[in-house]
């Protein structure tokens, strides 16, 4: 699905549960992924399992369907901060689905609301958010307009008003952020607080509270979101070499992290995409995990 709910799922283009994709206007798109929709006439038998794999960034997800246990609180629907993660998640989909979202970039929700992402007391649950009573008005007009589309301008055109007082994200974390994208996540946490003039302290603050996880986290999904990007084409040399390629001294810590961050190996993650791929032996390394992709 490209960049879709919520995060990055690896999924084909889900068409026939009504998957539909919206990108942002020019003025939003520094600070929006996308906007995406799912909409179904019945209900749908449950679907494979979805991963969907952490990028830094955070997103709304406005449910007025059935409750998925992703998407809801309590057994109950309820619009979800899909707020940053450091690691993979899987959903099923299954039932009535009427789901609308909105994926922001890393430090894009904070630039626009200027709301802490580490104020949030229950993870995911907005009732104690800042943002909660702007976020009731949009998803009352939102359940009123009965395209994705149609869902997307209305969610526009609420981001517009927030960007004309927004006050952005920190320089330096911008900064930050630009200097890890280009290094692909290879980059001590010293070095790069020292290229923005922060101390680790002041670095490590400002990233919970504007990106919702630590430099260290979000410098580890590059590498890892790098790696697997990589492994789509395995077969154009050994996973060793996708280690190095992707910043890694030894296959082991390689395999560790990636594992920890996809919850699969490697191999099972190549295998994954495509079933039948040759892997050189003294490549397994740990074996597939019993997670499937």
């Amino acid at each position: 699905m490209g960049q879709s709910p919520p995060g990055q799922s690896e999924t084909p283009a889900l068409a026939s549960i009504g998957f539909e994709l919206v990108k942002p206007s020019p003025l939003l798109a520094p600070f929006v992924q996308s906007y995406w929709s799912i909409h179904n006439a019945g209900p749908v038998a449950e679907t494979r399992p979805e991963f969907l794999h952490s990028d830094g960034g955070a997103g709304l997800v406005f449910n007025f369907g059935d409750p998925l246990p992703l998407w809801s609180h309590a057994g109950q629907r309820v619009t979800t901060l899909d707020h940053s993660r450091t690691a993979t998640q899987t959903v099923r989909l299954r039932g009535m689905l009427d789901l609308f979202g909105v994926r922001f970039h890393p430090g894009g929700l904070f630039a626009l609301f200027g709301a802490p992402l580490d104020e949030l007391v229950e993870p995911g649950v907005l009732d104690d958010w800042p943002i909660r009573a702007g976020v009731r008005e949009v998803e009352a007009r939102i359940a009123e307009t009965p395209t994705g589309r149609g869902r997307a301008e209305v969610v526009e055109t609420w981001l517009l008003h927030r960007l004309a007082r927004a006050g952005g994200i920190f320089p330096s974390i911008q900064a930050s952020l630009t200097l890890l994208r280009h290094r692909r996540g290879q980059f001590s946490i010293q070095a790069l607080a020292d290229q923005v003039f922060l101390s680790t302290r002041q670095l490590e603050r400002l990233y919970k509270e504007q990106i919702g996880l630590s430099p260290k986290q979000f410098a580890r999904i590059l590498r890892v979101t790098h790696a697997r990007s990589l492994l789509k084409q395995v077969h154009r040399g050994a996973l060793v070499d996708v280690a190095y390629a992707a910043g890694y001294y030894d296959q082991a810590h390689f395999i560790r992290e990636f594992k920890a961050v996809v919850g699969l190996t490697p191999v099972a993650y190549v295998l994954g995409h495509r079933p039948g791929a040759a892997i050189p032996s003294e490549d397994v390394g740990g074996g597939p995990s019993q997670s499937s992709a």
